[in-house]
């Protein structure tokens, strides 16, 4: 079964095939998807909020593991054809919220994803609802932009930064080129990982495992996109198009060493406060 694909009526023909057939189309997203399961260390019986969870491809996924998965946004047209009914089935269901005011009591769930949610709001205030309603040592699970390691490189070449402004219309520094692409991307701040961990400990929740996805070969690919297509941006259908990309994204991705520095970065962390 594809990642994050639900069976809903209503779809058109074309968007039930390839979501059947592709799945979430988001590559990065799709990249993290086997570390972010793996760090959430889902069970039966456990209770789980995505926040920030956009169309809920993961809240799908998260629901098929344990008693109920959440997917909280803060605003309806996100979810996009999940917003058509309001309880998808057993398991997952959905709630208009904001993450600075999760709609749970304090200490019951025994997850919460966090996906690339920390930099487009106040994160200090997202990170402390999260330790608000986790249960002792639940766990919380974030992926943050980091940066853009390899176009900051080629900025720093005289002649690989007069081809990214000539031939690809790049702003004319790397720090415009950040400016920029957060706001195009809704991004109020980049994360280094240190920030992250430092944020999460002031919350009495402390790191446990973390890898940078996209890296290496993956995270050349990615970058390379965003250039090749900084003038026009990429259309949906082109989404759709990228996806069938993702197996061999997947495999230049697992031949990267678990160190090795990247775009994003993914990390759990344990909730260590007291009920």
């Amino acid at each position: 079964m594809a990642f994050g694909w639900l069976d809903l009526e209503g779809q058109a023909w074309w968007r039930r095939l390839l979501r059947r057939s592709i799945g979430w189309p988001h590559l990065v997203r799709r990249l993290q998807s086997l570390a972010v399961l793996k760090f959430l260390d889902l069970r039966t019986g456990q209770h789980v909020a995505d926040v920030g969870a956009g169309g809920g491809y993961y809240a799908v996924e998260i629901a098929r593991h344990v008693r109920l998965a959440v997917a909280i946004e803060i605003q309806l047209a996100p979810f996009g054809s999940l917003r058509r009914v309001p309880q998808f089935g057993v398991g997952l269901s959905a709630a208009v919220a904001d993450a600075r005011r999760l709609p749970f009591r304090d200490h019951v769930l025994d997850r919460v994803l966090l996906s690339g949610t920390l930099q487009a709001l106040d994160a200090e205030r997202a990170v402390a609802e999260c330790a608000r309603v986790l249960k002792p040592r639940g766990m919380v699970v974030v992926t943050v932009l980091a940066g853009h390691p390899l176009i900051r490189r080629a900025y720093s070449s005289r002649g690989m930064r007069r081809v990214l402004l000539r031939v690809f219309g790049l702003p004319r520094t790397y720090q415009q080129f950040q400016t920029e692409y957060a706001r195009r991307h809704f991004v109020t701040r980049y994360y280094a990982p240190d920030d992250v961990v430092a944020l999460m400990d002031g919350h009495e929740l402390r790191l446990v495992e973390h890898q940078f996805i996209p890296s290496g070969l993956a995270d050349a690919v990615i970058e390379m996109l965003h250039v090749l297509f900084w003038r026009v941006g990429v259309f949906r259908p082109g989404r759709f198009a990228f996806a069938l990309w993702f197996p061999f994204l997947q495999l230049l991705q697992g031949g990267s060493a678990a160190n090795r520095q990247g775009s994003e970065w993914v990390g759990s962390f344990e909730y260590v406060g007291d009920s």
